[in-house]
């Protein structure tokens, strides 16, 4: 049984930006100037906002309630008061892109990157641009980009390991979908973080793709995601998964009873719901 499943971009807004006391606007370069000497002596009193800051924490509170239209007219009105805000030209573009607006997206994403060479999320959010268009090599181009600029954003290794299924490249895949869950174990199932999209999770072989990530999880030592991977991988007419029993890169979690059970109905090859292992 294959599934079309076109899963929406996810994206995530800290909430507790949104409501912390006395939240500063960041300058160019994306950082918080510190605390004065008068709010560092009385913490438990918040400070008045500037209308600048207002509108920002507007702008983050339109993302969370995905008004993606205002959203972006609040962006441009902050573009207008701090041009070379990265940071607000990045996120004009994440607006952009939720709107389905691909183009406009990024050229704001390229603004935000010109603007300032460190900052990583607006090539990784380039790449998830090209990706849905489906053009994987430029994608796999300015995930890469994000990555020499930060190692550690999740996100993008998580994009990577896609472009790379997409491209046919399991191994490649795999190690990106590794290096992702060993920063965030969660990134798969929460999203980008503030700022970063984590790309729609279409692929065009979803038994495959299960298959992969059973492998990934394997290698990992978690036998219980590598079951439930492998569970979907069968359902989604994926046919060998009886080939585990010779792969090395399953051997850390052949001997669980989730996988053994996964195994059992593969060898039966009944087409039965059957409860998730682990359950």
């Amino acid at each position: 049984m294959k599934l079309a499943i076109w899963a929406a971009v996810a994206f995530t807004v800290s909430l507790s930006s949104l409501t912390a006391q006395g939240q500063s606007a960041y300058a160019s370069q994306g950082q918080e100037p510190s605390a004065t000497p008068a709010q560092q002596q009385s913490p438990g009193i918040a400070t008045q906002q500037t209308p600048q800051q207002a509108e920002e924490m507007r702008a983050q509170i339109l993302m969370a309630e995905k008004r993606f239209e205002e959203a972006i007219k609040a962006y441009q009105k902050l573009l207008v008061e701090q041009p070379k805000n990265a940071r607000f030209a990045n996120m004009l573009g994440v607006a952009y892109q939720q709107m389905g607006d691909r183009g406009r997206a990024r050229s704001a994403y390229q603004r935000a990157a010109k603007l300032d060479a460190t900052f990583a999320d607006p090539y990784n959010n380039i790449g998830t641009t090209w990706y849905q268009d489906k053009n994987y090599r430029k994608a796999v181009r300015a995930y890469n980009k994000a990555l020499r600029i930060d190692p550690s954003l999740a996100t993008a290794y998580a994009n990577l390991g896609y472009a790379y299924f997409s491209e046919r490249k399991y191994p490649e895949a795999m190690d990106a979908f590794n290096k992702a869950l060993t920063i965030d174990p969660g990134v798969l199932e929460v999203g980008g973080r503030n700022g970063s999209v984590l790309q729609d999770h279409s692929v065009s072989d979803h038994g495959m793709f299960y298959f992969v990530m059973a492998k990934t999880f394997a290698e990992r030592g978690d036998a219980a995601q590598c079951a439930q991977n492998l569970l979907k991988a069968f359902d989604e007419g994926y046919q060998e998964i009886e080939k585990i029993k010779k792969d090395p890169s399953f051997a850390k979690v052949l001997a669980s009873p989730d996988v053994q059970a996964v195994l059992l109905r593969a060898t039966v090859g009944t087409n039965k719901p059957a409860a998730a292992p682990g359950t």
